[in-house]
């Protein structure tokens, strides 16, 4: 009996750390830089981050993330999903360009621009989730 409920324990475990790992959680590691003069944060790069499934958080140090930066993923191999958390506005010039295993993007509905060959050469892009209030969209 207790023998039972140890495997169950663990399989319960085992679920749960699955759950937590699979649900949105924001990726770890992404490097930042703080626009004093706005007071926000904007997403320059992948930093030390190994996630395939990135998830771009809304917030960072307790203020808002508003800009996903020029060339942040630029040729990045590893990415094969990205999900993008409400707060976030704009996408610049060549943000995910040539991400040749992106397969999947979703964005927020607080994206509203979507600049310069953002998703240049992401051949295997297949599916793509819009903002509600997407505005612009360039190249």
């Amino acid at each position: 009996m207790k023998r039972l409920f140890r495997i169950m324990l663990i399989i319960g475990l085992f679920l749960t750390l699955f759950t937590l790992t699979s649900c949105g959680k924001t990726s770890e590691g992404l490097q930042f830089y703080f626009n004093e003069r706005g007071k926000f944060y904007e997403l320059v790069g992948l930093g030390t981050c190994k996630d395939e499934d990135i998830v771009i958080p809304g917030t960072y140090n307790d203020y808002p993330v508003r800009i996903i930066a020029n060339s942040a993923f630029r040729d990045c191999k590893t990415i094969k999903s990205i999900t993008i958390s409400k707060g976030i506005t704009t996408i610049t010039s060549h943000a995910f360009r040539n991400c040749e295993n992106l397969e999947t993007l979703k964005l927020a509905d607080s994206v509203t621009s979507i600049i310069g060959s953002a998703l240049g050469d992401c051949k295997k892009l297949k599916k793509v989730t819009l903002s509600k209030n997407l505005q612009i969209i360039d190249d």
